[in-house]
């Protein structure tokens, strides 16, 4: 709910022009670069199609959800891959089963709205149902109270329902509490039309409760195709059951209009149009009289409530494309049209006799504006923007809306007035400007007494003017609704790192962020940062105060200061910047760990910056495609690989750079047969070599995997091979498919982002299930961030994110740094140790890494030097090193030790915790006693006559007398596994003596045992801290079988060593149900099942051929019974 008084819009004008010379161009205004945005359809249709495929019929949605949720009857939830009947439990578990998810907003960003009713059991006019064509059904209560104006918005769309794309409304007078609901904007070509699932008829008796039916017309389960795409439904005012619709089939390209006399029960086609019909409208004042527009045709017309249509004269203007037409309130034969031509001219003409003859009124050359005799209102986007509507109190006085809305009253000699009521782009003087720009839908309230008001929709939700005999005319006559609608169509979105604040960028409303120091839930409001149509961003992940966002083709900006201020970054680049040199869906991809790293992709290659967007440089290869679709991936795991693609086919493009960016390769063994644009490209969390390619053609593979930089690929959806048409071995739906994400904490577990939702693999793509704890809404993008968040960018429903409690302590995979040193002893009297310092992989040339070091222990500063304290390790190399070097002294006193530690590194980790000590060794004097150690050289030996020699060493020869060194021994192992040669260690001269530990062959099969040598005393000398060695004796009797007598019972595992395959039987007293598990040496469950002995059934196959060969564990469990066996698979 908002609350806006017009005062505080006066005051929002009065400032905005005083500021309007430094403001107007960086936000409100466009400008050449943000209105190069709909030029024509074809384009837009052509790249939808290449970026969500082509074949999906009409109500395909539906289709596939029906058939995921019932498959929801035969998996059990958390379990995924696990067929009815079958207890096992083979991968991981369902993160959506322990994931909250939750609406982050926004709360103010409304979604592009193209129907609009005015509830008529409302008599004051101030009740709406609003249909948004991402976002599903909504119904506003309108208020006003004196101080401020709000609209009270409630979403109707249950969650079973697949289509939200709501293109129009109807509802009759005779019966309000029924609305009929048209599905799909595929009719008006634009890039992001999500196809439609024909007509529904909805009971809004029970507001809490709506009542969905789908009444299109279905074969074998299907909805008939020529229902698909509903552009317009009209119903008698007197009779619920009559109702007609314009459709469009979009396989055909046939336009029809359909009626029904019987509320939907059946339907008879009225009207095949020789091109797309894209309205129907009837005579407010006699329901018998309709008009129908055609794109590019003649405009029908009925005179018999639509059972019969024919052509009308044509306009005079020759190449005309998309009209919209308005009837008068009192004459049902005064008709307007708005006009579109080719060149982006506009046309106003006047029918007196329904049709049969067209006036073009042209601007008036004394009283007019002269801005508008050009006839160019309707701009660039009139195919696309295009609403008409007549005063209720004068039909000479019509409102048109294209990129703005206009009144335009008709004079008596056939020429009209023209005034802007709204200019959301200042280019006049920003009246109203805070009205969204891009209009779909235009309508009146009359509130009697001489008044009315303008009802709009737009690309950015619903505006109401004032009451008035003429209303809208005044800046602040209208009031923008705004909170609560909550439809917005996202194509990404990032997390702001440490807080739970979100980045994203809409269809039509531009990028915008949430407040850093507020949690953001859905009734959070979010502040703009640029302008256009919001695409994907990219928050850095090491400075939470930078981000990027932009507008189509390649429009990035970005913010250093958390979102207060944004500067463009494409003039760089040029000429890729915004201006259609790019893909319309403006993509960029940043690095976790080189994160001032970013690429984009042009017309002519991939963009890289290494300084978050001050700079760019582009990259071979060159020809991703503007207008192709294409994306651009850095590895989640290993910067050094970067991947891009658009159009994948034969000879199409497919690339990899091995080098951070800086060249690319064509990847030549691409997924077989695949002849299709990408829709997506994700990476691996863990796995260096893994990448994933997102297609989406109707029946065919929808994700391609490759574990090894492209080499080979597997499709894990399910589809058949070689590119081939079907359906989905693994349940994945036959949709479009556009993001992905593997939870890092288990890769099994992969969720893909659909037309329908979310749908999940846990065993890594061999069955998928629906994720039903999400709303069915497209999900565009998905990204894994901290705090254990999935982030989730849906197409209608704002922003989402997912918690799962598993990732929370996930961090990116960084480059692991470890420190060693080449001795542990030194010489106070410069001796030396040398410290390496190294990284676990090659180092990115973008993010050379600084390690920091510490020192401490007992040795004072002055007695040793640290040759450094910092050392950076680039691209040249992966070790750097640094000494520590002895300072003598003449003092007399014990040995000291220096330790070295990693304090911090950027852009690394240190691997675990890193450190060394190196002893001083102290040289004055000869009454020191010499100080011993313990070594081994053979720490595992085995039990077949193993030896392993234990040396004992001093730091000086001896120099009071022999030093005796006494062993004591422990561990696991018994006196009768091993011998050892002698429990003391005599050195007379020199620095070393030894003795030997020897394994005892015996036929047990058992366990490693381990023998621990400690140094008990020493004679003449001292032990330096404790000493001790441990020594394993390793197991190596085969195992010929299980068949223990334990005091639980007796129980015969065979064969062992087995195929995978293998038999477990028990005795009487096993009876009842035992928990089986099969875990492997790390103690990871690998196989869970129920074993039911009570029947007397006691013996049962396990399986676990389809694991890696090797040592395994079985536990058996039964009340306080338990027994752990090993048996080996090869």
């Amino acid at each position: 709910m908002i609350s806006l008084t017009k005062f505080q819009n006066s005051l929002k004008y009065f400032f905005s022009i005083i500021f309007i010379s430094v403001f107007v161009f960086s936000f409100f205004k466009k400008n050449n670069l943000e209105t190069a945005k709909y030029k024509g359809p074809e384009k837009f249709h052509k790249y939808k199609s290449e970026i969500l495929g082509e074949g999906y019929y009409p109500g395909y949605r539906q289709v596939e959800l029906d058939k995921m949720i019932s498959r929801l009857d035969v998996v059990r939830l958390g379990q995924s891959n696990v067929q009815e009947g079958d207890n096992s439990i083979r991968y991981g578990t369902s993160a959506a089963a322990a994931a909250t998810f939750t609406e982050r907003g926004p709360n103010n960003v409304p979604g592009r709205t193209r129907a609009i009713v005015v509830d008529a059991t409302d008599a004051t006019g101030n009740t709406w149902y609003a249909g948004a064509v991402g976002g599903g059904l909504w119904k506003g209560v309108y208020a006003s109270d004196g101080s401020g104006e709000s609209v009270t918005w409630t979403n109707l769309t249950p969650t079973t329902v697949s289509n939200i794309a709501i293109s129009t409304i109807a509802q009759s007078a005779n019966d309000p509490t029924i609305l009929y609901v048209g599905t799909g904007e595929d009719w008006s070509y634009n890039v992001d039309a999500i196809t439609g699932d024909g007509i529904f008829k909805v009971d809004v008796s029970d507001p809490a409760s709506p009542i969905w039916t789908n009444i299109t017309p279905t074969s074998g389960g299907v909805i008939d195709s020529k229902y698909g795409n509903v552009s317009r439904i009209i119903v008698d005012p007197a009779n619920k059951n009559i109702v007609l619709a314009s459709t469009l089939k979009i396989a055909s390209g046939n336009s029809y209009i359909f009626k029904t006399t019987n509320g939907g029960t059946s339907w008879t086609q009225v009207q095949q149009g020789s091109g797309n019909i894209q309205q129907i409208l009837a005579s407010p004042s006699n329901f018998n009289i309709q008009y129908a527009a055609v794109r590019g045709n003649p405009m029908l017309k009925s005179t018999d409530a639509g059972d019969n249509w024919s052509a009308v004269t044509d306009f005079s203007v020759s190449g005309y494309g998309r009209y919209e037409l308005a009837v008068s309130h009192t004459d049902p034969n005064k008709v307007y049209s708005g006009v579109r031509k080719s060149g982006d001219q506009s046309y106003l003409y006047r029918s007196l006799d329904g049709g049969t003859s067209w006036t073009h009124i042209t601007e008036n050359g004394a009283s007019g504006d002269a801005r508008y005799t050009t006839d160019f209102w309707l701009d660039g986007q009139g195919w696309y923007d295009n609403c008409i509507t007549v005063s209720p109190l004068d039909d000479n006085v019509v409102y048109l809306g294209g990129i703005q809305l206009f009144k335009f009253t008709v004079l008596g000699d056939n020429t009209k007035n023209s005034t802007h009521i709204t200019d959301g782009y200042w280019d006049v003087d920003g009246k109203n400007y805070y009205v969204h720009v891009d209009h779909h839908f235009l309508t009146t309230i009359n509130d009697g007494g001489g008044k009315f008001r303008i009802l709009n929709g737009s690309d950015g939700g619903i505006a109401v003017s004032n009451s008035a005999a003429d209303p809208g005319i005044n800046h602040n006559d209208f009031f923008a609704s705004t909170d609560g609608y909550r439809t917005t169509q996202f194509y990404g979105a990032d997390k702001i790192k440490g807080v739970h604040a979100y980045l994203a960028g809409a269809q039509d409303n531009g990028t915008w962020y949430s407040n850093p120091a507020a949690t953001a839930v859905a009734s959070s409001s979010y502040t703009r940062g640029v302008g256009g149509d919001g695409l994907e961003v990219l928050s850095h992940w090491d400075n939470a105060d930078s981000m990027i966002g932009g507008y189509q083709y390649n429009g990035f900006h970005r913010s250093l200061n958390g979102g207060t201020n944004w500067s463009y970054i494409g003039t760089t680049w040029s000429p890729h910047n915004g201006t259609g040199g790019g893909p319309f869906i403006s993509r960029i991809t940043g690095s976790y760990q080189d994160a001032d790293v970013a690429y984009v992709i042009g017309d002519d290659g991939i963009y890289k910056t290494k300084d978050f967007g001050a700079n760019w440089k582009l990259k071979i290869p060159p020809d991703i495609g503007g207008w192709s679709p294409g994306d651009v991936e850095v590895s989640m795991s290993n910067p050094r690989f970067v991947w891009a693609s658009g159009f994948i086919s034969g000879s199409g493009n497919l690339y990899l750079s091995k080098d951070w960016g800086n060249t690319f390769q064509a990847i030549t063994n691409k997924p077989t047969g695949v002849g299709a644009g990408v829709s997506g490209i994700y990476s691996h969390p863990s796995e260096d070599s893994t990448v994933y390619i997102l297609l989406s053609s109707f029946g065919r593979g929808k994700i391609f995997e490759s574990k090894d930089l492209g080499d080979s690929w597997s499709d894990i959806s399910g589809f058949p091979a070689g590119w081939g048409y079907g359906v989905s071995s693994a349940s994945f739906p036959n949709v479009a498919v556009t993001s992905l994400a593997v939870m890092p904490y288990d890769t099994d577990v992969i969720w893909a982002g659909t037309d329908i939702g979310i749908v999940e693999t846990t065993d890594r793509g061999a069955s998928w299930s629906l994720v039903t704890n999400f709303p069915h809404v497209s999900v565009w993008d998905m990204k894994v961030r901290d705090q254990g968040e999935v982030v989730l960018a849906t197409h209608g429903r704002g922003i989402w994110t997912a918690t799962i409690p598993d990732l929370v302590s996930w961090e990116p995979k960084e480059n692991l740094i470890t420190l060693s040193v080449d001795t542990v002893n030194i010489t106070e009297n410069g001796g030396v140790a040398t410290l390496t310092i190294t990284a676990g992989k090659d180092v990115s040339p973008d993010g050379p890494i600084t390690v920091n070091l510490a020192a401490s222990g007992t040795a004072a500063g002055s007695e040793y030097t640290l040759s450094a304290t910092s050392v950076t390790i680039d691209s040249t190399g992966t070790t750097k090193t640094v000494t520590v070097t002895g300072v003598d002294d003449a003092d007399q006193e014990s040995d000291e030790t220096v330790i070295v530690d990693i304090s911090s590194v950027v852009n690394g980790k240190e691997s675990g915790s890193q450190q060394v000590t190196i002893t001083v060794k102290d040289d004055d004097g000869d009454n020191t006693p010499p100080v011993a150690t313990l070594s081994v050289d053979n720490a595992s030996i085995a039990e077949a006559s193993g030896v392993s020699t234990i040396t004992a060493t001093l730091d000086k020869a001896p120099n009071l007398g022999n030093v005796v060194i006494s062993l004591s021994v422990g561990g696991t192992a018994s006196a009768s596994d091993y011998t050892l040669s002698s429990t003391s260690i005599t050195i007379s001269s020199g620095t070393t003596g030894t003795a030997t530990v020897t394994a005892i062959q015996d036929s047990d099969n058992e366990n490693d045992e381990t023998v621990v040598i400690d140094i008990s005393s020493v004679s003449n000398g001292t032990e330096s801290g404790t000493q001790q060695v441990t020594i394993t004796i390793t197991d190596d009797d085969a195992v010929t079988g299980i068949e223990d007598q334990v005091s639980e019972g007796l129980i015969s595992i065979y064969p062992n060593p087995s195929s995978g395959i293998f038999k477990i039987r028990f005795n009487d007293t096993w009876k009842g149900n035992v928990d089986l598990r099969v875990l492997d040496i790390f103690g990871r469950s690998q196989y869970m099942r129920n074993i039911d002995n009570s029947s007397g059934q006691l013996e049962h196959e396990v399986d676990i051929s389809n694991k890696s060969d090797g040592i395994f564990f079985v536990e058996l469990s039964q009340e306080d019974k338990r027994v752990i066996k090993k048996i080996i698979k090869q």
